[in-house]
């Protein structure tokens, strides 16, 4: 037996968002009607014909008798005493369902999480309990058989005929149960068995006990085809006056000629089922583990061929998205992607907050670009920014666009960076670091690289910005356009890395011990009435 949960659900869409309790108290679940779930309660009544029919049909064949009288003799032994174990067996299989099915009807009445926990056991490991059942019904019938005819037993008739005619009932009657299970007891329950577990874990496997399709099909060959025919056979030899011809003839066509190929058809069948059904179920573990390359091969049309044919669609489908997500993925931050993701999308309206800009620029970019190829340029700048970009991320920073050769950087609290205004310095010095690597290993066809950093934090806009069917997120405002524009003013302060007073301000003393800051005055910016005062970062 493998694990799984041994239920079928099919009313997905109505279930498993109408068991919460709103308003309610904590571990308290809506109550819920058992409905169709009570069928389990059906099952020894339809199993006490299986038993009654097989108990009866193995006397009159492996015993040779054709009537209830001579029945009921050798179960008796001829005591006299009657005793009816069809009843027995009925009675003792429906108490222990009863049992069984207590803390089902317990949660339905008082729906707590501990009684949601204990149905919740009971339907995920029903088939062994059903195993467990049988057994105990085998047991019972044998226990009181030994006491009811302890002073009568004959033992050459309790071990020929007596005790196989128990077991034989029960195999056949668990047999029946188990292959039927699903569609006589979980058809329509759907409701309550949602009811057992919480929206996500509706859709996950579940520990348990199941019996695979492959057995299922080889119990239900088993008991009714292979034991009837051999019953039948028994039932011919032991009842009608036979000579070896027709006694052969008989075996010939009960084995050879219906029990053989019955034997080898099952075989193929389950062959045909079981083993596509275990490889489809191993290549989407791979698929799930990101392997987009598994497909699998089809040689028939019937319907394994179709799931085949949908499951090579859908891994198609997938390693499409796949490659469009590596391709164009790189086009978008990834934290942005994140956060859209968890928060289910940004405010496309826009949301002022407070936040820090960086705008990075390489230096002489015009004359560089005249002096290679454009090859030789888009290699350059690849190479430039796998270097300066990566402080960036370090610090909580987020890249929020390449212009030509720039480079804008966002710190914001809800995409990681919660002291935004330190992280943006940090990822300045860091990136100064990076830039003397770049020019010692990187590619640089026309000579060392110099950049600019400026610096700037306050109030700004951010949102997605565009279209409903295309958005880019970034971020807008009069703090952006100074943190560009103090960019510009690095040449006229002949440093690399520039932040106004508003950064200055606010970073901590404590992170920049080993760095100084040296204030370089007063500049008018474009579009300011009042000069900004920055500082070098040394």
């Amino acid at each position: 037996m493998g694990i799984n949960t041994g239920i079928n659900i099919d009313n997905k869409d109505d279930i498993g968002n109408q068991s919460e309790n709103p308003g309610g108290n904590p571990g308290e679940f809506k109550p819920l009607p058992l409905r169709n779930l009570s069928q389990v309660l059906v099952m020894p009544f339809y199993t006490i014909g299986i038993d009654s029919l097989f108990t009866i049909f193995f006397y009159m064949a492996i015993a040779g008798v054709d009537g209830k009288d001579k029945i009921n003799a050798i179960i008796q032994y001829g005591s006299g005493i009657k005793f009816n174990w069809i009843a027995f067996g009925f009675v003792f299989m429906l108490s222990m369902m009863i049992f069984w099915f207590i803390p089902l009807w317990r949660f339905s009445k008082y729906p707590t999480a501990a009684n949601r926990e204990a149905a919740r056991k009971k339907i995920a490991y029903i088939y062994r309990d059903l195993y467990s059942i049988f057994i105990m019904v085998f047991a019972a019938k044998l226990v009181a058989h030994l006491v009811i005819y302890k002073q009568f037993i004959i033992w050459e008739y309790f071990f020929k005929f007596n005790l196989p005619a128990m077991a034989l009932s029960v195999i056949m009657q668990f047999c029946f149960a188990a292959v039927f299970l699903d569609s006589l007891i979980f058809g329509a329950a759907g409701e309550y068995i949602g009811s057992l577990y919480d929206e996500d874990e509706l859709y996950m496997p579940k520990p348990g006990y199941s019996i695979s399709i492959a057995v299922k099909m080889i119990m239900l060959f088993f008991s009714t085809a292979v034991i009837p025919l051999l019953l039948l056979y028994f039932f011919i030899v032991n009842n009608f006056s036979l000579n070896e011809a027709a006694a052969s003839n008989v075996f010939n066509l009960v084995s050879v000629g219906s029990l053989t190929p019955m034997i080898i058809g099952i075989a193929f069948i389950v062959r045909n089922i079981q083993k596509p059904l275990n490889e489809l179920s191993q290549k989407m573990q791979k698929l799930s583990e990101g392997d987009f390359s598994v497909k699998s091969r089809i040689y028939f049309t019937d319907e394994i061929a179709a799931i085949k044919a949908h499951f090579n669609v859908m891994t198609a489908q997938l390693s499409e998205r796949e490659k469009l997500r590596e391709t164009f993925g790189k086009y978008v931050s990834i934290e942005v992607a994140r956060e859209l993701l968890k928060s289910g999308g940004m405010d496309l309206c826009g949301e002022e907050i407070e936040a820090t800009v960086l705008f990075c620029d390489i230096r002489n970019f015009t004359s560089i670009s005249e002096q290679i190829s454009a090859r030789q340029l888009v290699e350059m700048l690849n190479s430039y920014f796998s270097f300066i970009t990566a402080p960036v991320a370090l610090y909580n920073g987020v890249v929020n666009k390449f212009i030509g050769d720039a480079v804008m950087a966002i710190y914001l609290p809800r995409l990681g960076s919660r002291d935004h205004v330190n992280d943006a310095v940090l990822s300045a010095v860091k990136m100064r670091e990076a830039l003397c690597d770049f020019n010692k290993n990187g590619v640089k066809p026309a000579g060392d690289i110099k950049f600019g950093i400026g610096i700037h934090t306050g109030t700004l806009i951010a949102g997605s910005i565009g279209t409903k069917s295309r958005l880019e997120y970034t971020v807008i405002g009069d703090t952006v356009n100074i943190a560009s524009r103090i960019e510009s003013k690095t040449k006229d302060y002949q440093t690399d890395i520039l932040i106004t007073a508003n950064v200055y301000e606010k970073i901590s003393p404590a992170v920049f011990e080993n760095i100084k800051f040296e204030k370089a005055g007063e500049t008018m910016l474009k579009g300011k009435d009042k000069p900004v005062e920055v500082y070098r970062v040394l």
